[in-house]
């Protein structure tokens, strides 16, 4: 483990040693170099000792079959869903939207106000980090309103996700992110067993 200063405090990150030709380096661990520990954690509902140990990890989900989608395509289908009139596109059009299967479990964060932890709308943990405060989550992720707790998503092998940069947004309620921050839809049915119950203060996840 290396202590590192990481937007404005000191974050322990694990490394392993890794052989590069003939010099010796350092890689960061993968979440997936502890994955049955990992999936017990969530199954035994110990999802803060769970946050601390991915934090120290990459999370990257690991992607399988993946296939680039056209913003003409998917602007048709969210008109078709939601409407000609609907002006909520959430995709940044000058950036790839990329639909992809998980090749592995996957561990992603949801962010909410309230009690439904239930979304279509996850997060990568390492990208969550580089925010520097919860302000800056409600403008780079375009969200409406401003989220209060934060959450692990289990995702199982094969699932069906969507990555995107978040569009830019005028909310009904008056405010206006630019957006810009990655974001993961889950596409399909969702199961409210990858969500977990438990959830962490959002404001604690930048300490």
């Amino acid at each position: 483990n290396i202590s590192v200063w990481v937007n404005g405090k000191i974050e322990v990150i694990s490394f392993e040693v890794v052989k590069l030709g003939s010099k010796i380096g350092l890689r960061k661990i993968s979440y997936l170099n502890n994955l049955p520990k990992y999936k017990a954690l969530f199954k035994e509902g110990k999802i803060a000792e769970l946050f601390s140990e991915l934090k120290k990890t990459i999370a990257f989900p690991k992607m399988g079959n993946t296939k680039v989608r056209n913003h003409t395509d998917l602007l048709n289908e969210y008109k078709t869903k939601y409407g000609e009139n609907a002006k909520n596109y959430p995709y940044s059009k000058t950036n790839p939207v990329t639909d992809f299967e998980l090749a592995e479990t996957g561990y992603f964060v949801r962010v909410f106000s309230g009690t439904s932890t239930n979304s279509s709308w996850v997060f990568r943990i390492e990208d969550l980090r580089k925010y520097k405060n919860v302000d800056e989550i409600v403008e780079k992720l375009a969200l409406p309103n401003k989220p209060t707790k934060v959450g692990l998503v289990e995702l199982p092998k094969n699932m069906k996700l969507r990555k995107s940069y978040a569009g830019p947004q005028n909310w009904t309620n008056g405010t206006s992110p630019k957006g810009g921050g990655i974001q993961y839809e889950i596409i399909g049915n969702r199961d409210n067993n990858w969500f977990s119950e438990e959830s962490l203060n959002l404001e604690t996840f930048f300490k």
